[in-house]
């Protein structure tokens, strides 16, 4: 049963669904024991970083 429900919080973030903290509440395990659980299945994290003007027009929306 366990591993059925990590499956499932796995499934949910890998289709964008949930967040990370949300999946590892989810499987009912720490961020950290989440993301070692996905290095162990082989998955990694991709990143998108934003462009830096549309990074410090946001920033100049919040000041």
């Amino acid at each position: 049963m366990i591993i059925f429900i990590i499956n499932a919080a796995i499934e949910l973030y890998r289709k964008g669904e949930v967040s990370l903290r949300k999946a590892a509440e989810i499987a009912g395990v720490t961020t950290i024991e989440f993301k070692d659980i996905l290095a162990k299945r082989g998955f990694t994290r991709e990143i998108e970083a934003r462009p830096p003007l549309e990074m410090d027009a946001k920033l100049k929306k919040y000041l």
